[in-house]
């Protein structure tokens, strides 16, 4: 599948020559976490008090891997160069994000071409690159999550109610092993005197849990590129509202308390010709 590389209505990849490497589209695809989050961590209570009433996201930042002539390389730098903030777009994919800057650029490989006798100079050939990318913008702006509909009840996995089979996920093999693993004992209240013995350990009542991440892997496809990322744009945007989200599984009857952390794109697996995509992710939530 060919991506069109499109900063700021300048079509880099057809003036340039400038191409997308592989493993850009996931990173690009990847979300934020949430910045620092209110929290009560109490030694008599299970899990974790957490205020998630009005979250904010961290800016993202993804790598754009590119492999061009240095001409181009160079005109991509000068144009990433001329103000803070770009348009930056890749064809056919359905990603678009406003409010990027560059942050910085690594040289990964110099190709050269064959030795000139006349000059003793080999000429660059092409160059790759990557340049990493702070996206300012927020990851759903203009953009509302909505619950598609089934002809009928779906099983598996829900979070809050609505079966993640409605949004084309699939929670993959071992989700089950991190949802139901405890979490590890608080440490209660206690004394560790140098010039005493051990450890005086409050016995309380019973002992509590502390709250902890659950890593799910993923998988989800579409008909086409930008369907497969529509359906994982709207899934994340569900999955991020505002406030406390519940993840269950009613035939075992498991109901977990918890909210998003993160979500990492960790393959992008687009059809020849722009047909049946899939993409592979992880999900990490945190239980409370």
């Amino acid at each position: 599948m060919g991506i069109n590389l499109i900063i700021d209505n300048t079509n880099m990849t057809s003036q340039y020559g400038i191409k997308v490497c592989r493993g850009t589209v996931a990173s690009f695809m990847s979300m934020p976490s949430f910045k620092k989050l209110k929290t009560n961590d109490w030694h008599e209570y299970d899990g974790l008090e957490v205020d998630l009433s009005s979250p904010t996201f961290e800016s993202r930042t993804f790598s754009m891997k590119t492999i061009s002539s240095k001409s181009g390389y160079d005109s991509l730098i000068a144009l990433m160069k001329s103000s803070v903030y770009h348009t930056i777009e890749l064809s056919g994919t359905g990603i678009s994000f406003g409010s990027c800057r560059l942050k910085d650029v690594s040289v990964l490989n110099i190709y050269y071409g064959d030795y000139n006798v006349t000059t003793h100079t080999c000429p660059v050939k092409s160059i790759e690159s990557a340049l990493s990318i702070v996206c300012d913008e927020h990851p759903f702006y203009n953009f509302t999550p909505s619950v598609p509909v089934a002809p009928e009840r779906m099983s598996g996995y829900l979070i809050d109610t609505n079966a993640v089979m409605l949004f084309g996920v699939r929670f993959l093999d071992k989700t089950m092993d991190d949802v139901i693993k405890p979490g590890l004992v608080k440490l209660a209240v206690n004394r560790n005197i140098d010039i005493m013995d051990c450890m005086e350990y409050d016995q309380g009542d019973t002992i509590k849990i502390a709250s902890r991440d659950i890593t799910i892997k993923c998988f989800l496809k579409g008909s086409t590129p930008i369907d497969a990322y529509n359906k994982y744009r709207n899934f994340m945007a569900y999955v991020s509202r505002p406030n406390v989200r519940t993840l269950a599984y009613p035939q075992y009857s498991i109901s977990l308390t918890c909210y998003y952390k993160s979500s990492t794109v960790t393959e992008y697996m687009p059809s020849e010709g722009g047909g049946v995509t899939g993409i592979f992710f992880t999900l990490k939530l945190k239980k409370i």
